[in-house]
């Protein structure tokens, strides 16, 4: 048995297995799975042949025949698949978030966030002379690829410290964003958009302004 056959034998047996992708729990939300191509034979200079891995997982063994008249690659490791990578939905996997607004319905205040599907998000916020409730609806929410989602929502404001007891004089608002979301994997979020505000003034009046908004914070 020549010193090449030895090779062959030993390397059917010592070759690292591919590695193993963690198996998730449905609980934790709609996932993605994408399955990289299987490994492929490239000509190599001097008609050797390479057999390698598109993407190639750390220790997997990347074999090369060392030219003609030598034994045929292996086939368990020519079929072998890379481990399929694996999308977690950021909304569903970091449903809290906690944000600075500078404008919107908060006026220069801070808001809290919450997922309740990855399509619909509950908030209200704080500022100065503002406090809200609402909700927001993101187009596509449920494709786990999806950072960024545009959304339309809804928000009832309400008006408070303009009189020196703290009152707030019967002022209010309906405020109607239309804006687009980006939610990172590693929990970094911002959002920006513009909104129609229906102003309730307090003396019998509405008031109808063109408005906007710029959240930045992070999710949990």
């Amino acid at each position: 048995m020549t010193l090449t056959s030895l090779f062959f034998a030993a390397s059917l047996f010592l070759a690292p297995q591919p590695q193993v992708y963690e198996e998730m729990p449905v609980d934790e939300g709609p996932v993605e799975v994408v399955t990289p191509p299987p490994a492929v034979r490239l000509a190599a200079p001097g008609g050797a042949q390479l057999c390698r891995l598109r993407p190639c997982p750390a220790n997997y063994p990347c074999m090369m025949q060392p030219g003609p008249g030598h034994l045929p690659m292996p086939p368990q490791v020519v079929s072998m698949l890379a481990p399929p990578r694996i999308y977690k939905n950021p909304r569903s996997d970091r449903p809290l978030g906690l944000n600075f607004e500078y404008a919107g319905p908060a006026l220069f205040g801070l808001t809290a966030t919450y997922f309740l599907t990855p399509t619909i998000q509950l908030e209200a916020g704080l500022g100065p002379i503002t406090r809200f409730v609402g909700a927001t609806y993101h187009f596509d929410g449920h494709n786990p690829r999806k950072l960024w989602t545009p959304y339309i929502g809804l928000s009832v404001v309400d008006f408070h410290n303009l009189e020196p007891d703290g009152g707030d004089d019967g002022m209010g608002a309906i405020y109607i964003p239309f804006g687009v979301q980006y939610s990172g994997r590693g929990g970094l979020t911002f959002a920006v958009e513009g909104a129609w505000a229906h102003l309730n003034t307090g003396d019998g009046e509405t008031l109808d302004v063109p408005w906007f908004g710029i959240k930045v914070g992070y999710r949990f």
